[in-house]
């Protein structure tokens, strides 16, 4: 086991950016909201379409996914930020990042020695259209693939479009987001050939600093139609909104009082090994909060929380839930491992008033084994 960073409980914590609400968040669950209305079939018809040029025109045997620009939408001023990927002939897709906030996690992720977890790539807003092979289909593609009949054929032949939300399993587009991704993929078209041409300079080099401008494709509309202009805009790229962390002062003051023990708990939170798909709605994964003792791998509880509307929604919660265990447990560890950044962070702020040390590592054994069994019990999805 590999230890990286303390954190000291006597280390002044950081001013939340909100206030506690005194409650626990709620999962908004948009994809039960009715708001998920499915594309025509001619909004699937005209994707189809684009996706059959997009494949002919393969940019990513030119482009990098670092070659970035952005597309407003023509109804509204949504700006969608464009990444082709598949140079490295492992994955051909063309993302689409939703806003300046999507846009700052994109950002994160590639930034030199970025240090982040693979689902935090799974809570960045985005749609995708990938070439794959047929088995990656779904039940709802193949059946607008029969109502357009169209059929495709050989290794990475087939579009799939796919939507993704914090806290949920890439999904269907919905009508407005088969509607915005056809805009963009438009100007995908047009703006492609112009840097492989080497007319405009998309790539940004995220290993020094993050772009003050980007290239947008803006619409305007005239008295003949919608006429596209090249721009490069400055984008607001705002940090993490941290939420205050959700907790209740007399429990974490019970807590405080419990004598300490000689224990070391190992905790995480992140995705459940396991799916959460209610017929005709979006599927998502459950965060977990899991706490075993590090010297007997003994888990003294676990907590679930469904999707929240940001990730740091989700991690707000993450204190309450623990503390929920440890006074049940009736347990004051002398020492709580975590090998998440950011869960240490809200950890350091939350327990700081009762002196709790909090300390980073790479590996959690204990936890790592608990869920592993988690995935055996689960059997094939």
């Amino acid at each position: 086991m590999s230890k990286r960073r303390k954190f000291h409980p006597s280390k002044k914590p950081r001013v939340p950016r909100s206030a506690p609400s005194g409650r626990p968040a709620r999962s908004t669950h948009p994809s039960r909201a009715g708001d998920d209305s499915p594309p025509t079939l001619e909004s699937w018809r005209r994707l189809y379409d684009l996706a059959e040029q997009i494949k002919r025109v393969a940019p990513w045997t030119a482009m990098t996914e670092l070659e970035v620009f952005g597309v407003r939408d023509v109804d509204g001023d949504q700006v969608g930020f464009v990444s082709i990927m598949g140079m490295r002939g492992e994955h051909f897709s063309v993302a689409v990042y939703k806003g300046g906030s999507a846009l700052a996690g994109y950002c994160r992720v590639h930034e030199f020695d970025a240090d982040y977890a693979p689902e935090e790539l799974l809570d960045i807003p985005h749609m995708q259209i990938s070439f794959e092979d047929s088995m990656f289909l779904d039940q709802p593609d193949r059946r607008v693939l029969q109502s357009l009949r169209r059929s495709y054929s050989g290794p990475n032949a087939w579009p799939l479009f796919r939507s993704y939300r914090p806290g949920y399993l890439p999904w269907v587009l919905d009508a407005d987001e088969a509607r915005f991704l056809a805009v963009v993929l438009e100007q995908v078209l047009e703006v492609v050939p112009r840097a492989i041409e080497g007319e405009i300079d998309l790539y940004h080099d995220f290993s020094f600093s993050t772009p003050l401008e980007w290239f947008v494709r803006t619409p305007r509309r005239t008295a003949e139609g919608v006429v596209w202009e090249d721009a490069w805009e400055k984008v607001d790229l705002p940090e993490p909104d941290w939420e205050a962390p959700e907790i209740d002062e007399m429990t974490l003051h019970r807590l405080g009082r419990l004598p300490e023990r000689d224990l070391v708990l190992e905790v995480s939170f992140e995705p459940a090994p396991f799916v959460v798909h209610e017929r005709g709605q979006r599927p998502y994964a459950p965060r977990l909060l899991l706490v075993a003792d590090a010297a007997s791998g003994f888990v003294l509880g676990h907590e679930v929380i469904e999707p929240q509307p940001t990730p740091e929604h989700a991690f707000a919660l993450a204190p309450k839930l623990l503390v929920d265990v440890l006074v049940k447990s009736e347990l004051r560890p002398r020492e709580v491992r975590v090998r998440r950044e950011r869960l240490a962070d809200i950890f350091v702020d939350a327990f700081h008033s009762i002196g709790l040390p909090i300390e980073l590592f790479e590996d959690l054994p204990e936890v790592q084994a608990a869920l592993d069994a988690l995935v055996e019990m689960q059997g094939p999805v």
